[in-house]
């Protein structure tokens, strides 16, 4: 049950007493502009849902409070009542729109309150009837979901409407493939951790990244190494995508685990908009040597958006026979070729020592007809191997982790992790020799400076 009165603060009559234990009121002022409000932040908002007033506190329906802080794009929703209500039971009740507002946080504590359990008229006098009953209070933390995100989806139609090659039901024109060899192998594009969108501003970092940056660096990173290989056969080139392809997840630009907040460039449509281009133009630059598998391989700064440039190059590559996407949720990627099993994870989140386990464990089948394993990850932006045994007699599981082309942020130079080269890597597996060896191609980390010039 709720009271009201007037404010002494405002005058404006919107004060709204809500019982808690013993019965007694809390009393909170509806006016905005009251100046019981003043160390509300700057930009919210409040909405009240209260149930008619009865005599009987343990019937009395719900109190609902929302309120939204619009520069944080946040909000929080508190619930009073004898029944925890489902939390779509809480959108109706405050006209929130599910599309609109994503759920982050729900806790709900339980009480016994003592209040009036009914009213009697006894001559002229009215005797109340006093017990106990169960009170909920729920809050529920909320986030806006970012509009921009449909831009972006809608732009990357546009592109695939207005450029994507063949038309639905009809096989594209395909240039043929490359003979094969007796010394032919498969390359492994070895591009890890780019971050798309990210910002870094050489006053605070001694390195500049941007859009523009980004996309420079990926394209020459391609095509430097597609030169370095040119001498040797290729039948097929593997090429992952995700390994943190993105700096951010989704427009409200924090880490999907933590909630940090991110240095990005410019609206989220535009960063996904250049990320999937030059994806897209990595493809067609690698299909000119060989056929191209595209493996997904998600990093921890983009879970679901590397997910959409996977299925993005699906769909622009859809009628040509030549290129082939794995998107299948599964975070670990293990691909065998002749002798040679091979394992993808990014690295944020399993710990090195236990990946050569992974790869045996889940590959029992292929250890009899391969002798060369690796696991490559990616997350530390640096180079670095490890042989590690797993439980092998002989031979074992090598680690590897790839460097990245990206510059720092702040928080990473704030860090202490400072790198002197940006570099891109290309390992060459043989069917039946197994490990070629692998190409690196390095570059100064200030070099960027003159691209941003």
């Amino acid at each position: 049950m709720s009271q009201h009165k007037n404010c002494a603060s405002c005058g404006t009559g919107m004060l709204e007493g809500t019982p808690y234990a013993g019965g007694r009121p809390r009393w909170n002022c509806l006016n905005p502009d009251c100046p019981r409000k003043k160390n509300r932040p700057a930009g919210s908002s409040r909405i009240t849902a209260q149930s008619p007033s009865t005599d009987n506190q343990a019937e009395s329906g719900p109190t609902v409070l929302f309120e939204e802080n619009q520069e944080e794009r946040t909000g929080t929703v508190t619930y009073h009542g004898g029944k925890a209500p489902s939390n779509k039971e809480i959108f109706r009740m405050c006209g929130l729109d599910p599309d609109v507002w994503e759920v982050t946080g729900r806790k709900v504590k339980t009480s016994q309150v003592s209040g009036r359990t009914g009213a009697r008229r006894e001559g002229k006098n009215t005797k109340y009837d006093w017990g106990t009953f169960t009170n909920v209070h729920l809050s529920l933390t909320l986030r806006k979901r970012g509009v921009d995100s449909m831009k972006a989806v809608e732009g990357a139609v546009r592109l695939l409407r207005e450029n994507a090659p063949g038309k639905p039901g009809k096989a594209s024109e395909q240039a043929p493939g490359p003979k094969s060899h007796p010394d032919s192998c498969m390359l492994e594009l070895g591009l890890v951790d780019h971050h798309f969108g990210m910002l870094s501003w050489s006053k605070e970092t001694g390195q500049d990244y941007d859009l523009k940056i980004a996309e420079h660096w990926y394209e020459r990173g391609i095509r430097d190494m597609l030169e370095k290989t040119a001498p040797f056969y290729v039948d097929k080139i593997l090429m992952p995508v995700g390994h943190d392809f993105l700096h951010c997840n989704d427009p409200t630009y924090l880490t999907p685990a933590a909630g940090n907040r991110l240095d990005m460039e410019g609206r989220y449509s535009r960063i996904f908009e250049v990320a999937i281009s030059s994806a897209v133009r990595a493809v067609q630059a690698c299909l000119e040597r060989a056929p191209v598998e595209v493996v997904l391989v998600p990093g921890n700064h983009d879970p679901q958006t590397s997910y959409h440039v996977a299925k993005y190059i699906e769909a622009w590559f859809r009628n040509d026979s030549r290129v082939e996407v794995d998107a299948g949720p599964n975070p670990v990627k293990y691909r065998d070729w002749g002798i040679n099993l091979l394992g993808m994870v990014h690295g944020a989140v399993t710990k090195p020592d236990r990946l050569p386990s992974m790869l045996l464990l889940h590959n029992r089948k292929k250890l009899q007809r391969c002798s060369r394993y690796e696991m490559h990850i990616g997350h530390f932006h640096s180079r670095g191997s490890w042989k590690m045994h797993g439980g092998m007699e002989e031979g074992g599981v090598t680690v590897r982790t790839l460097p990245s082309l990206a510059s720092k942020d702040f928080w990473t130079h704030s860090k202490g992790w400072e790198r002197t080269h940006r570099a891109v890597e290309g390992y060459l597996w043989g069917m039946d020799k197994g490990y070629h060896g692998h190409f690196s191609c390095e570059y100064d980390m200030n070099e960027a400076a003159d691209i941003a010039g």
